[in-house]
């Protein structure tokens, strides 16, 4: 007597239609909760200080290396995300471009 339970499974469960929430609602949802970095070029004043130009230093015939290859979309999306912190624009040069090293896996002396 003691091991008879007086319930069925029906009483445990409860049954519901599953809940939706359209994409556009989501969507709305999430853009105020998530940034999204804009794919549009990032004029070079902008990254830049103010009341300065661009300076690209191969135009003034010092070596400056070759740089990594990074396609033009995933260079604009970091860009727009690194300006979005106050403290964005040390990471570009004086040309306006991200700071990296030729080679980023060599070692720097």
């Amino acid at each position: 007597d003691l091991f008879i339970i007086d319930q069925t499974a029906q009483d445990f469960l409860e049954v519901k239609a599953a809940e939706y929430e359209g994409y556009n609602s989501r969507l709305q949802k999430e853009s105020g909760l998530l940034f999204t970095p804009s794919l549009l070029t990032v004029p070079a004043s902008n990254k830049v200080p103010e009341n300065m130009k661009p300076r690209y230093l191969e135009d003034e015939g010092l070596y400056v290396g070759e740089r990594p290859q990074v396609s033009l979309a995933n260079q604009n999306i970091l860009e727009n995300r690194i300006l979005q912190k106050e403290e964005g624009k040390k990471w570009f040069g004086d040309d306006g471009r991200i700071i990296a090293l030729p080679n980023p896996i060599k070692e720097s002396f």
